[in-house]
């Protein structure tokens, strides 16, 4: 059921980066038998989606005694295409953006 706010002001939902909502899109399995489905709203690092594919192939390659790896496959249907910027410690303010320092997903609730 998605519920949407009252906002007083436009400009501040066109400027906010506000992860959340209902998405009704990406909710029902496009591939395989089993998918996972995110409790909260956030943003999830590139390494954290790398971490938890190889943790699932690991605990389904000791579950089916080493056959996942030759037969098993696996979709991973998230792509971290946000990059996250930042500036080394002790810079003093101003000069721009900093550089690139890694990239992260937007994980809506229920997706």
């Amino acid at each position: 059921m998605c519920f949407i706010r009252n906002v007083r002001n436009l400009v501040n939902i066109v400027n906010a980066d506000v992860v959340g909502g209902c998405k009704p899109d990406g909710t029902q399995l496009g591939f395989g038998r089993y998918g996972t489905k995110s409790l909260r709203a956030g943003h999830l690092s590139y390494r954290a989606i790398e971490a938890a594919r190889r943790a699932i192939i690991g605990q389904f390659n000791r579950t089916m005694n080493g056959k996942f790896r030759r037969n098993g496959k696996i979709w991973v249907r998230l792509l971290a295409d946000l990059p996250i910027t930042g500036k080394p410690t002790e810079v003093r303010m101003g000069r721009g953006k900093g550089n690139p320092t890694g990239w992260i997903a937007r994980v809506s609730t229920g997706r």
